[in-house]
């Protein structure tokens, strides 16, 4: 027999949104349970209901309160009549069915409590909820999967709230920000709390390029804002990027985008952000078009007037890539030879680091591919593969480098990465020719320096050197060439010789370099 609508409260607790995986029957608590949860971020509708064997005017309406990740009530909906009523089990339950909107495409996950007659019942979590949160409703359900660290999407026309974006890192490791315009600034003080969490991030998107920004590199002292740019060079600059292109022999596949990001300080002053160490800042540029030969992203440097190789990789209309710094940037194709080449073990090598302008001919249509190479040669084309930029001086690093030689700037941008070592007297012998196992330690260095574990144990060096009947004239780097062997990057001379102290050729530079590349993900 049903019960009437005069009844008095019978119980006093009523059960909230309750999201269960898919997998996961209908619960009950008490008399009383929730279904059809629905969040869509992509709308910021919110649909819910509410059963319960209770339902009584004299004590007024059920309130359904919705919450921010970071505790921000967003809604407050009431309802105080029931939409109907079914039989389960024996038993009468009248339900409420509940709709609201937040603002779309900033919440990946919401939590929501229902409270009747002042007793509030439990926290539930909606959406992508993180791994294990959201009090008893758990993950995911019908708003998506749980995630441990699920992203939040906002929208900026050029300025965004500082609470909005503190709120959104406060529950969120990456913070996509979707970008109207080429500008967007960016509040410090709703960076603070999250600069100090390990993969913090925000990723601004326009129509010109992504910029995913890590938080960790900032030093935010004295800053109250970031001013981030991403957009499409024009007039001079465009055509000085054009002739660039045309000098290489290259076609641009894509427009030529600058990325800039300032600090503004607290008195006004600008200061440009432009050095993130070893840290490779990732980004995205759409093309024009599709590579129909080598394609590359390439830097322009206003300085020079040419382009330089950056590590990233091509596909469809996309180009990912990553730099420690800014620049302004141009996806190109282009296909290089040499005419001394043909036949060689390495043409395919040498061809492929040409067209990424990372190494070059000694002359017109010549690339001498068993000439040895020198110390500051291959410094120079261990820099261009980690897209590094040749400015840093070296004068004060070797007394052999004095600052008006070609190799300067690639020598000390060398040294200051930890790639390159000097010798005991304060030499670095750019002139001299470099041995193999010389080549092993910077490469290796070079692997560490983008994020590769090149650690090899005592047990794994022993084993790796083992099959080489030469390994006892390695010198000092036993442990560099066993790490360069387990990576894949140094191959014996022969099956039983590894050669340490012989000199390294331009083709097997070329040939080390590119599975650097590689093995590094930094070309395709």
């Amino acid at each position: 027999m049903l019960k009437s609508n005069t009844v008095k409260k019978t119980s006093g607790l009523l059960a909230v949104l309750l999201i269960m995986s898919i997998l996961t029957p209908v619960l009950a608590f008490a008399a009383t349970w929730v279904k059809d949860f629905q969040y869509d971020k992509n709308t910021g509708n919110v649909t819910a209901t509410v059963y319960s064997d209770v339902y009584d005017s004299t004590y007024g309406s059920v309130n359904l309160a919705v919450y921010a990740p970071n505790g921000t009530e967003l809604l407050s909906l009431d309802k105080a009549a029931y939409d109907g009523f079914g039989s389960v089990s024996g038993s009468t339950y009248w339900y409420y069915t509940f709709s609201g909107n937040v603002t779309a495409n900033v919440y990946d996950y919401l939590n929501l409590k229902a409270t009747y007659n002042n007793v509030t019942g439990a926290t539930y979590c909606a959406g992508s909820c993180p791994s294990g949160g959201g009090g008893t409703g758990g993950g995911g359900g019908t708003g998506g999967g749980g995630t441990t660290n699920p992203s939040t999407e906002l929208t900026s026309n050029g300025t965004i709230s500082a609470d909005v974006l503190k709120a959104a890192l406060a529950s969120n490791l990456n913070v996509t920000i979707k970008l109207t315009g080429d500008t967007i600034i960016i509040p410090v003080a709703a960076l603070v709390d999250a600069a100090s969490k390990a993969g913090a991030t925000i990723t601004v998107v326009n129509e010109n390029g992504t910029y995913a920004l890590p938080l960790s590199v900032l030093d935010l002292t004295d800053l109250t804002e970031l001013k981030l740019t991403i957009k499409k060079v024009t007039g001079d600059d465009a055509t000085a990027v054009a002739d660039a292109v045309s000098e290489a022999g290259a076609e641009a596949l894509s427009d030529a985008v600058e990325f800039v990001l300032v600090g503004i300080t607290k008195d006004g002053k600008t200061i440009e952000i432009n050095d993130f160490g070893q840290t490779y800042v990732k980004r995205k540029m759409p093309l024009n078009k599709e590579a129909t030969k080598t394609p590359t992203v390439a830097m322009f440097d206003p300085a020079t007037g040419k382009l330089t190789f950056v590590p990233g990789k091509v596909s469809g209309k996309e180009a990912q890539f990553m730099r420690t710094g800014n620049s302004i940037y141009v996806v190109v194709e282009t296909s290089n030879s040499f005419g001394d080449i043909t036949g060689h073990w390495a043409k395919a090598n040498i061809e492929l680091l040409a067209s990424k302008f990372i190494v070059e001919g000694t002359a017109a249509d010549i690339f001498e591919p068993d000439r040895n190479i020198t110390r500051a040669e291959f410094a120079a084309l261990v820099t261009r593969s980690l897209g590094l930029t040749a400015t840093a001086t070296s004068a004060t690093y070797f007394t052999d480098v004095k600052g008006n030689e070609w190799y300067t700037g690639v020598v000390g941008a060398a040294k200051a990465a930890g790639l390159v070592d000097g010798y005991e007297d304060g030499s670095f012998k750019p002139n001299a020719q470099i041995t193999r196992e010389e080549l092993a330690a910077m490469v290796v260095r070079a692997l560490k320096f983008a994020g590769q574990d090149t650690t090899v144990s005592a047990t794994e060096q022993a084993s790796l050197l083992s099959k080489f009947t030469d390994a006892d004239q390695i010198v000092w780097a036993q442990n560099e060439i066993a790490s360069a062997i387990k990576a894949g990057i140094v191959d014996g001379m022969t099956d039983t010789t590894i050669a340490p102290n012989e000199n390294a050729t331009r083709a097997q530079s070329a040939t080390m370099l590119k599975r650097l590349l590689t093995n590094t993900g930094f070309i395709e």
